[in-house]
């Protein structure tokens, strides 16, 4: 048996811990023993109690960004003596730093890229502090056994890290709930008109997801008298935004939801206008529901389409060109396409290909 420790900042709810959830619920349990360990105290935002339901061990340190690298190292130690892990994985900037720069020489470690980071921690953090923080993750991920970035494109990006790609995947218990022509039933459930196209944005509302982009161009298209946009999220840009848009009725905010997929079931289409993804689950799960998808061109959605085995589902906008997404508005029509992607299931079989081969090199040492 594998004990396999995952460490993450915190179990707040979204892509990261989505993709934790994902393989813990796949994981082959007669090999392998999960464990998860969070540095931070958990907010209300938490998918605590959705992981603890799998039967997984949480264990917290409730460090903060604040603390000396020494106390939050030492804390680390503490839980390490206790767990006993044969394999570390980590999710996001502080456990990657952590993990891979104090802790590689006496366990085995691997390291999840899931996005390019260096544009992803700017927007959050502003250009010095994102590019300090993303070089800290970048240099903890570097000491690592192994790095796997959750796009092809990434391995490109990343050169000089000992990167292999793993796929998002998503769960195939998303399709058992859907079935296209229950798409009207969908839409009463969310009190939509039946005869009226919805169009869906989802993720956090920030600089880099771009939304004000996909409501400008909606606005200019001949969509914007009969048809909705809706813009499900929250983050920091949403007040401006549902302040500046307040006036449009066919403008739809409607805030974080706990379960995006009654959303996705009932849309008509999915629009990302995002100058930056990993490898979006959003999108893939609007592939799942087979939605046709509006996204911007960039290279994890220009590798999503190659993937997807679907030229005319998934249609690719030039971000510096916004009538090009208008002009996609102005000719949409409703229609059901079927993707090629990769499941959940897939991807856990190839975390856990890998590691086998980490434990194996240990043992065989």
């Amino acid at each position: 048996m594998i004990k396999v420790l995952f460490v993450q900042s915190t179990l707040e709810k979204g892509g990261i811990t989505n993709h934790l959830k994902s393989i813990l619920y796949h994981l082959d349990r007669s090999k392998f023993e999960p464990v998860v360990l969070c540095l931070s105290k958990e907010k209300s935002n938490s998918d605590w109690q959705a992981i603890a339901s799998l039967g997984v061990q949480i264990h917290q340190i409730n460090t903060s960004r604040w603390e000396s690298t020494a106390h939050v190292i030492k804390k680390i130690n503490n839980e390490l003596l206790v767990i006993q892990p044969h394999l570390i994985q980590t999710f996001t900037f502080r456990p990657s730093y952590y993990i891979g720069k104090y802790f590689s020489n006496q366990f085995k470690t691997l390291g999840v890229l899931s996005s390019n980071v260096i544009e992803n921690y700017k927007d959050t953090y502003g250009k010095i502090i994102g590019k300090y923080i993303a070089n800290k993750e970048l240099k903890g991920l570097s000491m690592m056994h192994q790095t796997i970035a959750v796009a092809n494109y990434l391995l490109h990006v990343f050169p000089a890290l000992k990167l292999k790609a793993i796929q998002n995947g998503v769960p195939l218990a998303i399709e058992s709930q859907f079935d296209y022509l229950q798409k009207a039933k969908f839409k009463q459930t969310l009190n939509w008109k039946p005869n009226e196209n919805y169009f869906v944005v989802i993720g956090a509302l920030r600089k880099l997801k771009n939304v004000g982009f996909i409501i400008d161009a909606f606005l200019q298209s001949n969509q914007s008298e009969q048809s909705n946009l809706v813009i499900v999220g929250a983050g920091p840009q949403q007040l401006h935004l549902q302040k500046k848009y307040h006036s449009y009725t066919r403008i739809l905010f409607v805030g974080q939801q706990q379960n995006v997929h009654n959303y996705l079931m009932a849309a008509d289409a999915f629009v990302s206008a995002s100058l930056s993804e990993g490898m979006p689950l959003s999108v893939l799960e609007a592939m799942t529901f087979e939605l046709p998808c509006f996204l911007s061109q960039i290279p994890a959605h220009q590798e999503l389409q190659c993937e997807a085995n679907n030229a005319s589902g998934i249609q690719l906008f030039d971000l510096k060109d916004q009538q090009q997404l208008v002009q996609l508005f102005n000719h949409f029509s409703p229609f059901q396409h079927s993707y090629t992607f990769q499941t959940a299931v897939q991807m856990t079989q190839a975390y856990q290909k890998i590691y086998q081969e980490i434990y194996l090199n240990n043992a065989a040492q």
